[in-house]
């Protein structure tokens, strides 16, 4: 007869368990008035027990049920806080024992950081006051983050939640038997699709997926006082425009599909005020599941609906004009509108591309820099383009492979504008932006620091990184690109952050990461070659 122990988990013997169970160095995030940093610690590994988690699968996602949020969220346990004028004075933040960290967010005025504190039951919300250090419990652990973002700042004083609902009772229970047939028809025409896991495949599972994605939006002050916006539905985004005086809402609606995920599901947009009155609806969009397999095929309808940055109230979308299917030949491929509140007006027609739309950056009345791709081509160009006075011709100002890494320009370096949303930073001259690249050589990785005359379209090399460290640049800290902080890193130096000044070329460590495997150190690399017994030489 045997005897039979439980087995555990074993734990590799010295240094192996220090060099696996090192941290990473932190994560940073700095105010968006450059003034504060507060250092995010996280584990190297996951945990086994949060692997082990319970998870349900719904509509191309994995949730945790007992949660109400992400599977496998792997969240921060520390985090401390120091004045990038004195970084050596460090306020380690004091929580509750054993936190888990997410969704960290500065309120515009820099004077506080909301965060979640997971719990075995949900999600809790806490704000961090920066003059004194001190917490704040907003809610109990019923924040929604199945699906979206479960929070935002509304103001420096408020911020808008989805809410676990309170009426929806116990979790859908599966029948032991099949309530009836599970029928998928093609009524004789071709449509190839794409390949998506975790897909709803029956009604069990579109019950599951309606309650736990089902929230009411609320609007929370810092003294506690709640103020119910929307009734329980399918809220995935709620987001204030940056004066606060609307919120974009995006909500999924039936039917759902079982062949593609969430995200092409129907979906509702519209615009509320502060006290939840529908204002403007922007679009009711149909079920998209017949897009074609194409690169570059989009969805029919408005699209990528959002605020512009640089202004109080004003929406923007994009819309296909080849029906979203780039097969289809026509001179132009989407068009860029906007509408101001109170949004009664008809929209105006900022830019139309002639490839597929990628992205925007908003900076001031005349500028905005926009992006077009075609896969097919591999083509990329980079126009400006000038919001407030369309008629006006855009300018290319570059146009290029998107895999020729050597000629990358780099992407501009954006700051915290006038309404507390991120718009280009220029240069005191008001013509002039930066742009931040790797630098891709076929000497190496080289990261630098441009600036670019949006008038006459000259590029001025400013910094570049130098052996024997690799740098980048995290943040510009003034208009004229004086002073930087970077993140350097060498062979034998662990990444850190540093304060460079361009003028006086004094530098300034911000942080002091040490090499959190400092055995490995010494290790080379070494060819070895052997005779095996036959006589064959091997290496």
């Amino acid at each position: 007869m045997n005897n039979s122990t439980e087995q555990i988990w074993q734990i590799p013997p010295q240094p192996i368990n220090q060099i696996l169970e090192a941290a990473p160095p932190p994560q940073i995030r700095i105010s968006p008035d450059r003034q504060w940093m507060v250092e995010l610690e996280q584990s190297q590994l996951v945990p086994i027990a949060l692997l082990a988690e319970e998870e349900v699968a719904v509509a191309g996602f994995r949730l945790n049920p007992q949660t109400n949020g992400p599977a496998r969220h792997n969240t921060y346990y520390s985090m401390r806080i120091k004045a990038v004028d004195s970084p050596e004075n460090v306020k380690t933040i004091q929580l509750p024992e054993n936190p888990r960290i997410g969704y960290v967010k500065w309120s515009d005025d820099s004077q506080k950081l909301a965060f979640t504190l997971t719990q075995e039951t949900g999600l809790e919300l806490w704000v961090l006051h920066i003059t004194d250090g001190t917490i704040q419990q907003l809610t109990k652990p019923v924040l929604n983050a199945a699906y979206g973002t479960p929070y935002r700042w509304l103001d420096n004083e408020t911020l808008i939640c989805k809410f676990v609902s309170t009426s929806r009772g116990e979790v859908p229970r599966k029948s032991k038997a099949p309530t009836g047939p599970l029928i998928q028809e093609n009524l004789g025409s071709k449509k190839p699709t794409r390949t998506y896991t975790n897909l709803l495949k029956n009604a069990h599972d579109e019950a599951l997926f309606e309650y736990y994605l089902t929230s009411t939006l609320e609007k929370i002050t810092l003294e506690g006082n709640r103020t119910q916006l929307i009734s329980s539905s399918l809220i995935s985004e709620a987001i204030p425009s940056p004066d606060s005086n609307f919120i974009l809402i995006s909500s999924i609606k039936k039917p759902f599909s079982y062949q593609v995920p969430a995200a092409r599901f129907p979906k509702q947009i519209y615009v509320i005020d502060n006290h939840g009155k529908q204002i403007y609806q922007v679009a009711n969009l149909p079920l998209d599941e017949e897009r074609s397999i194409k690169f570059d095929a989009v969805r029919k309808g408005r699209r990528r609906t959002s605020w512009r940055s640089d202004e109080k109230a004003t929406l923007t979308w994009v819309e296909a004009l080849d029906e979203g299917d780039p097969s289809i030949e026509v001179p132009y491929r989407d068009a860029l509108f906007n509408l101001a509140a109170p949004f009664t007006s008809t929209a105006t027609q900022l830019w139309k591309s002639e490839y597929r739309f990628n992205s925007i950056v908003w900076g001031k009345p005349d500028t905005a820099i926009a992006y077009e791709k075609w896969y097919d081509t591999r083509r990329s160009r980079t126009w400006r383009i000038y919001p407030n006075n369309p008629e006006t011709p855009p300018k290319l100002l570059f146009d290029r492979s998107f895999e020729d890494k050597y000629n990358a320009p780099g992407t501009p370096i954006t700051k915290v504008g006038d309404y507390g949303y991120k718009v280009l930073r220029f240069a005191y001259d008001g013509q002039s932006i930066y742009l931040s690249g790797r630098g891709a050589s076929p000497d190496g990785v080289y990261p630098f620091l441009d600036s670019l005359n949006l008038e006459t379209q000259e590029t001025q090399r400013l910094w570049q990184c130098q052996d024997p460290y690799y740098e980048q640049i995290f943040a510009l800290l003034d208009d004229e690109a004086q002073s930087l902080i970077t993140v350097r890193q060498s062979k034998t130096e662990p990444p850190n952050l540093m304060r460079i000044s361009r003028n006086n070329h004094e530098q300034k460590i911000l942080t002091d990461y040490q090499d959190p495997a400092p055995q490995l150190a010494g290790i080379h690399k070494e060819l070895v070659q052997y005779q095996r017994a036959d006589g064959v030489q091997l290496s």
